[in-house]
């Protein structure tokens, strides 16, 4: 939904997670895209940004997997939140790890969160229980 704001449309935060500002050159202002939600299973979304559309989908499995599909625009970065339900759970990009995964800038772990920086590109996330 496009909310104006200071003569600047601002896109609130969705089901799927997405929480975007348009973008200009010196805006300085960057999509996030939030973790799943917990009531319901799965989404699959997207909005356009004046770079391209930006799109989110995930879905959740009965074992508490769950499956992200990410894609950001070119010349566009984000931050992606990544809910990890339990210390024992990892999260990967295309079945490697996601700190190794092209494309992927950094990955940092805080308050139950993988927040990962992410070029342009489509990617791929698992985040499942560890095999041990």
């Amino acid at each position: 939904m496009d909310v104006p704001h200071n003569g600047r449309y601002r896109y609130r935060r969705n089901t799927s997670g997405i929480q975007a500002h348009r973008i200009t050159a010196d805006s300085g202002q960057r999509p996030e895209v939030a973790a799943g939600q917990e009531r319901i299973d799965w989404v699959n979304a997207s909005f356009p940004s004046c770079y391209g559309d930006i799109k989110s989908s995930w879905k959740k499995e009965n074992d508490g997997t769950v499956s992200y599909q990410v894609t950001i625009p070119a010349n566009t970065t984000a931050t992606l939140h990544l809910l990890l339900p339990t210390l024992d759970y990892v999260v990967e990009e295309s079945g490697k790890a996601a700190v190794k995964a092209e494309g992927v800038s950094s990955v940092t772990f805080m308050n139950g969160k993988a927040v990962l920086e992410l070029q342009s590109g489509t990617y791929q996330f698992v985040v499942k229980k560890e095999n041990k």
